[in-house]
């Protein structure tokens, strides 16, 4: 379906509700041609689904293709997960959302136009809250280091420690500007937090060379990182760099079309207190791009990659950890195994060869 659904659950004593901002990739493509229907149900394979009423809906505000909605359930009724499809009259599709109850969130921010912010990620502006009457908030000026290869088996090095930079709080609005990583509570003894990350506004996409040659470090080696270092921000020595790599300028710019729009797609979809492309998964999708099947097993999700003439059947397992930071981060399970097919996609990669 041409749309892209981005949605954040908040638990609430006696409610959960649903926020969801749409983006419609479509000229022709209405709201009023989506109809939305919610189940309960206990395993992600939903074989007893049952089907959940909304309390009551509301359309939140936005503009040209961007929606922001908000749909409130009894929590009793809930349930474990909770299934979301999206149904299109006007071309018979449909898509399915699986949210996890004890992923949800303890509250939600507004900007300044009275919008949620769905998601994981913020851009400077002014933020209020309306279902709590202060917070406390806590700022983290921390650089994570990117992911391993998922053949690395020897432990990530260790991260400087997650040092608080500042304290603050308030009960109504406050201005954020700078770029990090914000945790917000209610009450400092709360297990539940709301975690957010700062970025560029326009983040998920990357436009500056600074940000463009950060990902680089997924399919280069010693020496061209070396290089790398040298761009130091210079259009021109980035673009060398493509077409050196490259060896020729119009595969370059294939390349560089797929390779860009996978990091964009990696930080949309796996944001959390890292930036999407630094995550295991984003690291798996930036090289093998989307996986053809995905399974949930209780906290473990497989992603599985068809064998085509290029490459062998492929299997990533990716473990779900709960942190205050996150109740939802996954992390690889780094095999030696994985070493031949992905350097094989490496090379694939910077070849201009995708599936």
């Amino acid at each position: 379906m041409p749309i892209r659904v981005t949605s954040s659950l908040v638990e609430k004593t006696d409610t959960v509700a649903l926020f969801l901002r749409l983006n419609i990739d479509s000229e022709e493509l209405r709201l009023y041609n989506l109809k939305f229907n919610f189940f309960s149900q206990a395993t992600y394979l939903g074989s007893n689904a049952t089907n959940l009423p909304y309390l009551d809906s509301l359309y939140l505000g936005g503009e040209r293709n961007v929606h922001y909605l908000k749909f409130n359930f009894n929590k009793k009724k809930v349930g474990r997960l909770m299934k979301m499809k999206v149904f299109n009259y006007q071309q018979g599709e449909s898509s399915n959302r699986i949210m996890a109850l004890n992923e949800a969130k303890p509250f939600i921010l507004f900007d300044e136009d009275q919008l949620p912010v769905v998601g994981a990620y913020l851009q400077s502006g002014d933020y209020s809250i309306m279902d709590t009457t202060k917070l406390i908030g806590f700022y983290y000026n921390h650089d994570f280091s990117v992911a391993l290869p998922p053949m690395v088996t020897r432990s990530e090095t260790t991260s400087k420690a997650m040092e608080i930079d500042s304290t603050f709080s308030f009960s109504e609005s406050i201005m954020l500007n700078k770029k990090g990583l914000y945790l917000f509570q209610k009450d400092t003894t709360d297990l539940k937090a709301l975690a957010l990350r700062l970025l560029g506004k326009r983040y998920p996409k990357f436009t500056t060379v600074e940000e463009l040659t950060q990902p680089l470090i997924y399919i280069t080696d010693d020496e061209e990182q070396q290089k790398i270092d040298l761009i130091r921000g210079d259009k021109k020595r980035f673009d060398k760099f493509w077409i050196d790599l490259a060896e020729e300028p119009g595969r370059a710019l294939r390349i560089i079309k797929t390779f860009y729009g996978r990091v964009e797609e990696a930080n949309r979809r796996f944001t959390t207190f890292k930036q999407g492309w630094q995550t295991d998964m984003g690291m798996i999708f930036i090289v093998m791009g989307a996986p053809d099947g995905v399974e949930r097993i209780g906290n473990k999700e497989i992603w599985n990659y068809k064998e085509d003439r290029h490459l062998p059947v492929r299997k990533y397992q990716f473990i779900k950890t709960n942190t205050i930071f996150s109740p939802a981060h996954y992390v690889l399970i780094r095999e030696k195994k994985h070493s031949g097919p992905w350097f094989e996609a490496i090379d694939l990669l910077r070849k201009g060869i995708f599936k």
